[in-house]
């Protein structure tokens, strides 16, 4: 991909929330951002600094959303044609790998984690339902009904907010 067309892809993913997670390289200062081609079904790592694609993994059809796992270590692929969570181990930026694929209801389009960490929380657009994982197994463990349409960007899932 020519620089140019980098910095701009990287300027609209910016604005398109889901798609995009933003941290820094392990062991190194360098911003780097993950983030999804839907068109090729990856995952990819970006060096912000030198505007330059650092790897990329093959993940399931038309991702998405990411979402980071508690301690950095993970990233969840939504993937939203073949209805399931690409689990990216990320020990290894050069070369990141997938480590698991979780199967969860029809189009998911957000994702949360709760319970410290212990539950990824996974909204099922077509499926009007939440699809919860443990996330130290991998292992599915419910569906959840919800209302019509079900969609969550960001901390959808928390304790009661006090006023």
């Amino acid at each position: 991909m020519k620089r140019s067309a980098l910095a701009t892809a990287a300027g609209l993913l910016l604005a398109l929330p889901g798609i995009l997670a933003i941290g820094h390289g392990a062991a190194r200062a360098t911003p780097i951002a993950h983030i999804t081609h839907q068109g090729s079904h990856d995952a990819m790592v970006i060096d912000l600094a030198a505007r330059t694609v650092q790897s990329r993994v093959k993940v399931g059809a038309h991702p998405f959303g990411l979402l980071f796992g508690g301690r950095r270590e993970r990233l969840y692929a939504l993937n939203v044609q073949s209805d399931d969570v690409s689990v990216i181990g990320l020990r290894n930026m050069a070369r990141p790998t997938v480590i698991a694929t979780i199967e969860v209801g029809k189009a998911p389009c957000g994702a949360a984690l709760a319970s410290q960490g212990a539950l990824l929380c996974v909204s099922n657009q077509h499926d009007d339902s939440v699809s919860v994982i443990d996330t130290a197994t991998g292992q599915f463990l419910r569906t959840i009904a919800t209302g019509r349409n079900s969609r969550g960007f960001g901390a959808f899932i928390g304790a009661p907010q006090t006023p």
